[in-house]
């Protein structure tokens, strides 16, 4: 069957209005009941008229939301959703794009198309074979076209076991939707400086305190200044406590040590932080496990260049070996303190740590800063997973 064209209905409706204008002459002119003809088809117009309206409006309104997720997974998320959520009404994504997120970008753009015809205000991950590169830009896609993103898959297990929430049958699922607007981050900024400049002020007996006892140890400078990436990869001077003897140049064997843990990261196990400890002083033992050497970074957040919370700065040779996901860490501020730092700290894999960071890019506000500062405290004082 031949399908009619919206362009089609509109010359329709003009003909038949013309039709039925023309009756309506003709009554009017010859005084007789001509009009009667013309009642038929202004019934069948008229009740055309309103069906397609109204089905247009209640397919303008109604939550469409895709599931990523082969059919039997498909079964069982539906009947979960249906229980706790009712605004959605959920469909299967097509077989032909089920192979996008494993790397396959050339149906990446018909699928966006499909998207936008759908009118899909949701995208529900339930897929482990995961290529980062793919889903993060995919996530950058359905970010402007403002589709809420969910993911429950065993490519993010770090993320399921810190943030995650319980859903289905013992899953776990987490939600990637950022309402981060200008505003936030003028808030951020304000409170930010204002958290620094107190901590500064209370903890400057501390800082003196710190300062003598370095000095006193080991020779060098009491600050320890590096240039390190911050946001949308622009370097800055980087302070902390010294916390290992002055070194002349460059430390070639944490240079290499680093890069083979960023390109090693899927054969990494836990306690995976790369450190030269044969130069840490017996101080800087004690700083850098409590994080007390970091307090001086305080005057970065002061600055601008740092956030009180954030992803870590990345030194310029771990930023030059980075693939290409894991520098969307530096599309916000680095911090003094992140969601690593509390869910895991050296505990975890470079690539688990990359993600903790991104989950915290993609979803981060307020409260959440709020959430981390406190739990860094704790973290500090029973040094979990400091090194």
């Amino acid at each position: 069957m031949t399908k009619i064209t919206n362009k089609t209905k509109k010359v329709f409706l003009i003909l038949l209005f013309a039709c039925t204008g023309l009756l309506i002459a003709l009554t009017y002119l010859n005084d007789s009941y001509l009009f009667l003809l013309i009642i038929p088809p202004m019934t069948v117009m008229y009740e055309g008229l309103v069906n397609d309206y109204t089905k247009q409006r209640v397919k303008k309104k109604l939550n469409w939301s895709l599931i990523y997720a082969d059919s039997e997974e498909f079964d069982k998320l539906t009947n979960s959703f249906k229980v706790k959520n009712s605004k959605y009404f959920y469909i299967t994504i097509p077989h032909k794009y089920m192979d996008i997120l494993e790397g396959n970008c050339e149906s990446l753009n018909e699928f966006l198309n499909y998207l936008d015809k759908n009118r899909i205000k949701e995208i529900i991950i339930s897929h482990d074979k995961i290529d980062y590169n793919t889903f993060f830009n995919l996530l950058e896609e359905l970010r402007k076209r403002k589709i809420k993103v969910k993911v429950s898959s065993a490519s993010f297990n770090v993320l399921n076991k810190t943030v995650g929430k319980p859903f289905s049958a013992g899953k776990k699922i987490v939600s990637l939707d950022n309402n981060y607007n200008v505003m936030s981050h003028i808030t951020k900024r304000v409170v930010d400086f204002i958290l620094a400049c107190i901590g500064v002020i209370i903890l400057s007996p501390l800082f003196l305190v710190v300062g003598i006892i370095i000095k006193a140890t080991s020779s060098g400078p009491i600050i320890f200044k590096q240039t390190r990436i911050g946001k949308n990869g622009k370097p800055f001077s980087f302070y902390k406590f010294r916390s290992m003897y002055k070194l002349e140049g460059e430390d070639s064997e944490r240079k290499e040590m680093m890069i083979k843990f960023i390109k090693e990261s899927k054969n990494q196990s836990a306690d995976t932080k790369v450190i030269n400890l044969a130069r840490v002083t017996w101080i800087g033992k004690i700083l850098r496990r409590t994080s007390l050497d970091e307090l001086p970074q305080l005057f970065n957040v002061i600055k601008g260049d740092m956030s009180l919370v954030g992803p870590r700065p990345c030194i310029p040779y771990e930023f030059e070996n980075y693939e290409i996901w894991h520098k969307r860490r530096t599309d916000v501020l680095p911090g003094c303190t992140g969601l690593w730092q509390v869910s895991g700290r050296s505990l975890v894999s470079f690539d688990e740590s990359i993600l903790l960071d991104l989950c915290y890019v993609y979803t981060m506000n307020l409260f959440m800063d709020i959430r981390i500062i406190l739990k860094t405290l704790p973290v500090m004082f029973f040094s979990k997973g400091g090194k």
